[in-house]
């Protein structure tokens, strides 16, 4: 029996964020944890979703999952796979992803866990770097997603974080 749970990590998550558990059911067979991020500038709602990935020798990992809500052009997807290994490359935790067939942009993290309880303090720390992350870095990938921008001006939206 695994010491690792989600429902450790409700009440923390609660005091900064709206969380909710989802029990396993016959399309996932596995707990969820959906919590509530603040509304893009946009005003668009996102979710991120917490899933403990099944232990691997032993190794636990837990993985932080949000699909973005942004429009994609098809013919932007190269230069979008460009530069989000950019961004990727800056961020202390990788990573913006595209799945090229949906024309969907997500943010995927994995964070290995030791198998006990887990400590709230570090993992709702990450789900704050996670909002950080998207209110920064999403705009420039939606922006080039979008053709607003074109890959050069987003690379010179990138630089303002240099000196960050």
């Amino acid at each position: 029996m695994t010491q690792t749970n989600l429902k450790q990590l409700l009440n923390p998550l609660n005091e900064d964020f709206t969380a909710k558990i989802i029990e396993p059911h016959s399309d996932i067979n596995m707990e969820q944890l959906f919590v509530e991020l603040p509304a893009d500038t946009m005003h668009r709602q996102r979710q991120l979703e917490l899933l403990i990935l099944p232990d691997e020798d032993g190794v636990c990992f837990l993985q932080y999952f949000i699909s973005l809500p942004y429009t994609v052009d098809k013919n932007q997807i190269n230069e979008l796979s460009r530069l989000i290994l950019k961004i990727n490359a800056k961020l202390p935790l990788i990573g913006f992803g595209l799945l090229e067939e949906m024309q969907l942009i997500f943010f995927r993290c994995i964070v290995p866990c030791p198998d006990q309880p887990l400590e709230d303090d570090v993992y709702v720390h990450t789900a704050h770097m996670i909002l950080y992350i998207l209110d920064n870095f999403g705009p420039i990938l939606e922006s080039l997603g979008n053709t607003e921008m074109s890959y050069d001006e987003c690379i010179n939206e990138l630089m303002k974080y240099e000196n960050d």
